[in-house]
């Protein structure tokens, strides 16, 4: 026993080691809080970066054949990743995401080998609260969402927030972020209160252009794009305080001085910054130079101007240069949405986007250009209820407008798809065909309008037979959506009743009460269908007489509609009865039917037990040794 004890032990503690040598290290602090670099995007942490011999990037955790890491792509989000081409930048140290889809994008990882361990959740009670990220985002996007799994939770949809960040950045963007109040703030899949921001966390996912759904709206567009540099988990000082290697290089920086000027001196009001044949020239402290074609950069291209500043920057050093802003003379309708008629839920769900939509901007100088949906902007799009509005486009100042209908849901169609409801059926979703009739007479089934999460019916059906109604509603506050729906129903009448499962005793004792919670008496209908009858139906009434033993009595059964049934039952004496009898201050068991010999047996299989217990407490805890001890002749015995 010690040696398979022993065995045991030395096998977990070697599986433990390989587990702890091919896994990056948690970093708790001083309360305990994990914080987490995961996904720093680094030399040291890219073990997920590197695709097999099938061109499949992994999604286990690393053997010891790999290289060390604790964050790998998650397997279970490939749509989104699909919609996504990402790169590594920088010497490996940025994320380079660029969408190939007009639909939500995303990247997940699996936050490796310690997942059980990350506690996330709210600060005070230890667990880590707060995100970091980097971003340089250079797309026309003004989102990016991030989503969670937990330990032994399916469903992720509560866990989707959104964070409001600036378009065509040309430089990096910090952020710290409570990332449990911006889940409360945004997310809108629950009615719960409180966040989805606690527990274990397993997963971690990026969407970088937004999400499409539960409170957030997706802007991505194809081509949009976006570098991450890091993003970081644990507490409030530990993600504050963080840097990456970029911004440690960028600290050692001593210079930063043009070589080149962008070629790009002229700015159409609205356009982003151009750095096409820039070089910049950064002298670090250690004696090194380096030569970039890239840098943070302040302008604002919002206002005309014909000399207005252009700042470029790396780290604590920057330099500035000018250029020309033609301004707008005036805007006009290019062309029309492809769509005339907007229904209200799906913009409440995925935004108001009037797809085809484009303008003509006239500027100052007589040239003009095409601008699309994400150009420019959109007003009075709020539609709290179905009607005819003016939108209006408004293009740094410059506004025109154009028409739009929008309908919303004016009422319910249900109809039940069961052919029979019989007794006690339970009335769902499922047994309905249930259609949304809009303002404009048109229908759409409920399963495609993504609202029948808030479909609920009520209805009774535990009766014997006959007419009901079932009360069917939708109702979503957020929508300000409140209709109801009446369904008549028919249900089944019985032909009779049986017992479909019988009491759990199989004899009763004389006088006794029959317990009949277990049981089961059922309708019997024409068609074979039973349906079992609720304990508590005022119509079920189960009669017995349990006064005479050694007899075969019937249980005498009877429900609603005059419909009844009987059940067997075996009545006899109690098998065990002790009658005390007074002798001089004793108590003797006068009569006792009970065998002599399983009395005897019992004590002493109790005695033989006790003893095995106590020989296992000497022998295995006590350690006490029972082999005779031989005694060691000495030469003083001898002589």
């Amino acid at each position: 026993m010690k040696k398979i004890a022993s065995i045991f032990l030395a096998l977990l503690l070697m599986l433990t080691l390989s587990v702890s040598a091919y896994a990056l290290t948690i970093t708790y602090d001083q309360s305990t809080i994990p914080c987490i670099d995961f996904l720093d995007f680094a030399d040291d942490n890219m073990y997920w970066a590197t695709p097999d011999e099938n061109g499949k990037y992994p999604v286990l955790n690393p053997t010891e054949n790999s290289k060390p890491t604790s964050a790998v792509i998650s397997d279970e989000y490939d749509t989104y990743l699909d919609r996504l081409d990402w790169s590594l930048t920088d010497d490996n140290e940025v994320l380079h995401l660029v969408s190939n889809s007009s639909e939500s994008c995303g990247m997940a990882f699996k936050l490796g080998e310690f997942r059980h361990n990350i506690n996330i959740g709210l600060e005070s009670a230890g667990a880590a609260e707060y995100i970091k990220i980097r971003i340089r985002n250079t797309s026309a996007s003004t989102k990016i969402s991030f989503a969670w799994q937990r330990n032994g939770l399916s469903g992720w949809t509560r866990a989707v927030s959104t964070l409001d960040i600036a378009p065509n950045m040309t430089g990096w963007y910090e952020m710290v972020i409570n990332i449990r109040n911006l889940n409360i703030d945004t997310n809108t899949a629950s009615t719960r209160d409180g966040a989805f921001w606690g527990a274990q966390i397993k997963d971690f996912c990026i969407f970088p252009f937004g999400y499409n759904g539960y409170g957030s709206a997706y802007e991505g567009y194809e081509g949009a794009s976006m570098d991450i540099d890091y993003i970081v988990i644990g507490s409030y000082d530990y993600v504050t305080n963080y840097q990456s290697d970029l911004q440690i290089k960028e600290g050692n920086a001593v210079s930063f001085e043009p070589v080149t000027l962008p070629e790009k001196t002229t700015y159409y009001i609205g356009e982003t910054l151009d750095l096409t044949g820039f070089q910049g020239k950064i002298d670090y402290k250690d004696g090194t130079t380096e030569y970039v074609d890239k840098a943070a950069a302040t302008y604002n291209f919002d206002e005309p101007s014909e000399k207005t500043q252009v700042t470029l920057k790396y780290g604590e050093h920057e330099f500035s240069y000018d250029v020309k802003v033609v301004g707008v003379d005036s805007i006009e309708v290019d062309s029309l949405p492809n769509e005339k008629i907007f229904n209200r839920i799906e913009i409440l769900q995925n935004g108001f986007k009037p797809e085809g939509l484009t303008i003509k901007v006239n500027y100052a100088d007589d040239t003009t250009q095409i601008k699309e949906l994400r150009d420019f902007k959109l007003e009075n799009t709020d539609f709290p209820s179905a009607g005819d509005y003016i939108i209006n486009i408004n293009f740094y100042g410059s506004k025109t407008s154009f028409n739009i209908k929008v309908i919303d849901i004016e009422k319910l169609k249900v109809v039940l798809l069961a052919d029979k409801v019989y007794y006690g059926t339970a009335l769902d979703l499922s047994q309905f065909d249930v259609t949304c009739i809009f303002t404009d007479e048109s229908e759409v089934p409920l399963d495609l309008s993504g609202l029948q999460d808030y479909f609920a019916v009520e209805c009774d059906t535990a009766i014997p037979g006959g007419k009901t109604t079932a009360y069917a509603t939708l109702v979503n506050t957020a929508y300000n959506i409140d209709l109801a729906a009446k369904v008549p129903i028919t249900v089944q009448t019985p032909v009779g009743i049986k017992v479909t499962k019988g009491p759990a005793l199989k004899f009763v004792t004389v006088d006794s009460t029959l317990d009949t919670s277990t049981m089961n008496v059922s309708y019997v209908y024409d068609d074979g269908v039973t349906a079992v009858i609720n304990n508590d139906d005022p119509d079920l009434i189960v009669n017995y007489d349990f006064s005479v033993p050694g007899v075969t009595t019937n249980l005498k059964i009877k429900a609603a509609n005059g419909l009844a049934t009987t059940y067997e039952m075996k009545v006899r004496d109690a098998d065990f009865s002790v009658e005390p009898g007074v002798h001089e201050g004793t108590v003797s068991l006068l009569s006792a039917k009970f065998p002599t010999f399983w009395l005897v047996f019992i004590i002493v299989a109790a005695v033989i037990v006790l003893l095995v217990v106590a020989f296992c407490i000497l022998k295995f805890v006590l350690k006490v040794d029972f082999k005779p001890k031989r005694k060691r002749a000495s030469f003083d015995d001898i002589f």
